[in-house]
């Protein structure tokens, strides 16, 4: 049979928490933490209920409970459940009780909406912003995939870097296109001289040449 053993809990700090260093190294954080619930009495009357609950927390889990964190504060706890033995040195009976291993923690109130604690955010995929679609005109198939799609209703974007054309100006040529000239407005346009006309010696050759074929005819 599986099992879970897993705490959440959110609540404010009782007391000011309290590291120390480990005789094998690290760091340990202790600190308790009341959470409060409404109980309703038969009678109807509600009341506070509040439980005290201790705990503990390491690495670097305690170094920022112990920086950020004070009598009072806000804080959400996810962890697990702890039992513990020792030995009174008062009395010498053994003594046990339940307490609370941080596993995470998140700070709230206003401490984490100023940015005293920097969230960190798991490393996930990054949105790009989205290109608005438009729906070519009735009768019309939509473009094939890998293909741009048209500009209904108006003139082409400008490509990247190179600026927008201004209003009341063409916009430039496509590639493979010639240029076509438009003069400046108020621009006298060159008079073109008319090619002078040419005669029509056609029909002058023909009548020359009949006039010097010779009759052979017998009448």
């Amino acid at each position: 049979m599986a099992n879970l053993n897993k705490v959440f809990l959110i609540g404010n700090l009782t007391r000011d928490p309290e590291s120390r260093q480990l005789p094998r190294g690290g760091t340990v954080c202790n600190f308790g933490m009341a959470i409060n619930r409404t109980v309703t009495l038969a009678s109807g009357e509600q009341r506070e209920d509040v439980c005290y609950v201790d705990l503990s927390a390491f690495g670097r889990s305690a170094e920022v409970i112990q920086q950020y964190c004070r009598k009072g504060s806000p804080l959400f706890v996810e962890g697990r459940l702890q039992y513990e033995q020792w030995d009174d040195r008062e009395t010498g009976k053994k003594r046990s009780r339940l307490s609370v291993t941080v596993e995470r923690q998140q700070l709230l109130g206003g401490l984490a909406q100023q940015g005293g604690y920097p969230a960190q955010q798991p490393a996930g995929y990054q949105g790009t912003s989205a290109v608005p679609y438009q729906a070519p005109p009735y009768g019309q198939a939509a473009p094939g995939y890998g293909q741009v799609a048209p500009n209904y209703g108006g003139q082409a974007a400008p490509g990247y870097g190179q600026p927008a054309p201004s209003y009341g100006q063409a916009p430039p040529p496509a590639a493979g296109r010639p240029p076509v000239y438009n003069p400046p407005a108020g621009a006298n346009m060159p008079a073109f001289k008319p090619l002078p006309e040419q005669s029509d010696t056609s029909a002058e050759i023909e009548a020359e040449d009949a006039d010097n074929v010779v009759d052979d005819l017998p009448f």
